[in-house]
């Protein structure tokens, strides 16, 4: 849109910018419908201390699942938690 500034006058590319943005709103919604959650699974060596982040920084309760590698049949814990999707970062 910057670069078009060169060739459109200012009121088209300002135009341009409210297209995309509300292009982008309709397609999540298409894609994802009223649903603002997010389902993330954390693989940590350090299981404790991210459970424990999420649970004070964050404000979110999760789920600790016991698994393991295929490949290396290492135990490990698998954190499971379901965040707003303005959480995600």
């Amino acid at each position: 849109v910057v670069i078009s500034l060169t060739v459109l006058p200012l009121s088209k590319a300002l135009v341009t910018v409210i297209s995309l943005y509300i292009g982008t709103k309709v397609m999540d919604y298409v894609i994802e419908g009223l649903n603002t959650k997010k389902a993330m699974t954390i693989i940590s060596s350090k299981p404790e201390e991210v459970a424990k982040a999420i649970d004070e920084q964050v404000g979110r309760g999760l789920t600790i699942l016991n698994g393991h590698g295929y490949y290396s049949r290492e135990e490990k814990d698998v954190l499971y938690v379901v965040v707003a999707k303005t959480q995600v970062t």
